[in-house]
């Protein structure tokens, strides 16, 4: 299981809880801003398919582990470390925004090469549904 997630570039170390879907059935999110959860009903990163991992944009009294999730490169490398001590690592290739409430399908696959997706919310506040109108989701792939 994923215990740590490294990114370089934006300066991010967080460890990685486990996570499964709310009686809502959403995502669960981390219980704190300097926490990532992963998605415990995907592929662990590295097996083949899509790895989910997200993390806070902020708090009501300042910024949380993905706060500069929006300053990721095509490019910038990201290692998530198991529990078994191997460093997975990933390479950004996109980053992507969409609105809060899309059923991405893709997200959530199974198959085929070993991906990683971290998201966080983005965009403006709102304040009637208590959610950012967006999500943000930093697209890499496994590099070996």
């Amino acid at each position: 299981m994923p215990v740590w997630l490294s990114i370089p570039a934006l300066h991010i170390q967080a460890p990685v809880e486990q996570k499964a879907l709310t009686p809502a059935g959403d995502v669960d999110v981390p219980s704190g801003p300097n926490s990532v959860a992963w998605y415990d009903h995907g592929p662990i990163p590295g097996q083949p398919g899509n790895a989910v991992i997200s993390g806070h944009l902020d708090t009501p009294s300042g910024g949380a582990i993905f706060s500069s999730l929006d300053h990721a490169r095509p490019g910038d490398s990201i290692a998530v470390t198991l529990a078994d001590g191997r460093a997975i690592q990933f390479r950004v290739t996109t980053l992507t925004y969409y609105p809060y409430n899309a059923e991405l399908a893709m997200l959530f696959a199974t198959a085929g090469p070993s991906h990683l997706s971290l998201i966080t919310c983005a965009g403006s506040w709102d304040g009637g549904r208590h959610t950012y109108r967006q999500r943000l989701i930093v697209y890499a792939i496994a590099t070996g």
